[in-house]
Parts: C-alpha cells; sequence; structure tokens
C-alpha cells in the first residue's frame, strides 16, 4: 500500500515540475494557438449575420407549413 501511495504521490511531483516547466519555457503551445494570428472577429460577425439568415429561413418555413 505504501508502494502504491508512493508512486502515486511521485507521480503527482513529476507532472508538476512539467507543468511549471511548460508554463515558464518560451515555446508555442499548438493548442493555444499563434500568438500573432488574425484577429477573428471579421470571421464571427460573418458567423452572426449567417445565423440571422439561417433563423429568418427557419421562421419563413415554419410560417408557410400552417
Amino acid at each position: 500500500m505504501n508502494d502504491l501511495m508512493t508512486k502515486s504521490f511521485l507521480s503527482y511531483v513529476e507532472l508538476k515540475k512539467q507543468a511549471k516547466i511548460d508554463t515558464e519555457s518560451d515555446h508555442v503551445d499548438v493548442e493555444k494557438g499563434d500568438l500573432h494570428q488574425e484577429n477573428l472577429s471579421a470571421f464571427f460577425s460573418e458567423i452572426e449575420s449567417i445565423k440571422t439568415i439561417i433563423e429568418e429561413i427557419t421562421h419563413l418555413y415554419t410560417i408557410s407549413r400552417t
């Protein structure tokens, strides 16, 4: 039982060390994306307009079925 607890604790300590190293390093994290990428506000604005159009079409379709 003590052996299991020791291995678990050592794994935790090693994971914590690795997390600290990762946060202190200067490399780009793939999951975070490129820090210098373009602003996506235009993309999301276009998405919102498409969603509005889809809602209007859905509403018109619902009205026409009744």
